[in-house]
């Protein structure tokens, strides 16, 4: 059994490796794609995860017999269920992440911060070069045990380029905003990143 999950392991990790070299090199709308049906088999999994828990145990107490299939059944699933979890989670979610902020990135640095117009809720404010500034420097940041306040959009308009975003001030550092990208419904949902303003 030992042997068994160490082997299991050592795909598991080749496995990821592959998909990351893969996920790389795809665009974010398929990703995004991606993403949403690894949503669909992680509930699908733990579904079956439960069922399989639930069939292994009712048969070792009602019956008081061994039935080596579910058990195997059960760990396979289980390892799956992980499988899918730290591949949405760990690797797509970074690499969703980094491809959104190069994008909105570039699509800010092809706005002119002296001649665009930066609407927060509608309402333009004033400076939008020093708001586009901060905005460019969108970051990966860790949440440290903080919450994002109400949610407020944001639309950069410079001549005929537009950039719709929205972003959260940080409850325990008000300096601090989350970015949401509502280009895909990945980034639409989870934040991308931060920056400080």
């Amino acid at each position: 059994m030992k042997q068994f999950v160490i082997c299991w392991f050592v795909i598991f990790l080749a496995v990821c490796g592959v998909l990351t070299v893969v996920f790389s090199f795809l665009n974010l709308y398929v990703l995004d794609i991606i993403d949403s049906a690894s949503h669909i088999v992680f509930v699908l999994l733990l579904l079956t995860t439960i069922v399989n828990l639930i069939r292994t145990i009712r048969y070792r107490l009602i019956k008081s017999e061994k039935w080596p299939r579910f058990r195997f059944v059960l760990a396979m699933t289980i390892m799956l269920f992980f499988f899918f979890a730290g591949l949405q989670l760990i690797i797509l979610g970074t690499i969703i992440d980094s491809k959104a902020r190069t994008e909105v990135k570039a699509r800010l640095a092809e706005m002119d911060e002296n001649t665009a117009t930066v609407m927060i809720d509608g309402i333009t404010i004033d400076n939008p070069e020093t708001f586009i500034a901060s905005l460019k420097d969108l970051r990966f940041m860790s949440h440290h045990r903080t919450r994002k306040l109400d949610r407020e959009t944001i639309e950069i308009i410079d001549g005929d380029k537009r950039l719709a975003l929205a972003m959260s001030q940080d409850s325990g550092h008000r300096n601090r905003y989350w970015v949401y990208y509502p280009r895909y419904s990945t980034t639409t949902t989870k934040s991308i990143g931060g920056f400080f303003r």
